[in-house]
């Protein structure tokens, strides 16, 4: 039992001095060492912990500008996707627009085809209305001629002109037809020479409208009416002098409108 205590003595012994060992070299480390050996001890023990600091602190600084670009990266993303998202609603509108506009050209193309017909069609026409014009003025009251004969010369060429449009044709044709058709419900008293009994006098001419065509000397001494079946004036008698003056007075608005007895004449039957 001593044996076996020794032994075990002997192993604590030993095991103590095993431990105390290395504690007493630390002491002597430690009291053998300077105080800047300590700092440089402290420094060589800190460098790690440091370092690894650092490296800690530049991988979150990483991981923050990663994060960010991130963020960045998936605005613009979004961004692009609502533009995208609105340029391809533009396209479709572009698409529609463009597919609209060929149906109205197309509609378009049918209409000029079909006034182009239209205007193979009405051109006859309006040269058959040129000539009813035409013999209105030449077969007609012989009243400002030379204004009305103007006015159907320009009329002319502008028909025969293939570079006027169709609708300026018909829209002049117009404006002529208008304008002698106005002839038939106005009066008018104007200066002219005429022939009558034989001489070339200056008369003034009263027209009631379409219907007839009077004329009276300056003196108011002579009257007369044009006989439209003859082609000729022909002298009134006297006594229609004086109505013949009143309705000079009243066409030339110098006097109030009043019933006056005066001869129509014959009709010309063409």
């Amino acid at each position: 039992m001593e044996r076996v205590f020794q032994e075990g003595e002997y192993g604590l012994k030993k095991r103590a001095d095993f431990i105390l060992y290395p504690a007493a070299v630390w002491a002597v480390l430690i009291l053998g060492t300077s105080v800047g050996s300590a700092d440089d001890f402290a420094e060589k023990a800190l460098k790690p912990a440091r370092e690894t600091l650092e490296i800690n602190r530049q991988a979150q600084g990483e991981q923050d500008q990663w994060a960010a670009e991130k963020e960045s990266l998936t605005a613009k993303f979004a961004a692009l996707e609502e533009k995208k998202k609105k340029l391809e609603a533009l396209h479709q509108e572009a698409i529609d627009a463009v597919d609209e506009k060929t149906k109205n050209i197309a509609s378009l193309e049918q209409q000029m085809e079909d006034l182009s017909r239209t205007a193979e069609e009405i051109e006859p026409f309006f040269g058959v209305i040129y000539n009813r014009l035409i013999r209105s003025v030449n077969d007609g009251l012989p009243f400002l001629m030379e204004e009305r004969k103007k006015r159907l010369e320009k009329l002319d060429l502008i028909l025969k002109d293939s570079s006027i449009k169709i609708s300026e044709k018909f829209r002049r044709l117009s404006e002529a037809l208008m304008v002698e058709a106005e002839y038939g419900g106005t009066l008018d008293v104007y200066p002219e020479t005429i022939g009558l009994g034989g001489k070339e006098i200056q008369m003034r001419i009263f027209r009631l409208g379409r219907i007839a065509l009077f004329c009276q000397s300056l003196d108011r001494k002579d009257s007369g009416i044009y006989d439209v079946s003859d082609g000729k004036w022909q002298v009134l008698p006297g006594r229609y002098n004086k109505d013949m003056d009143k309705a000079m007075e009243i066409g030339s608005k110098r006097r109030p409108a009043e019933l006056v007895t005066l001869p129509l004449g014959r009709m010309a039957v063409k």
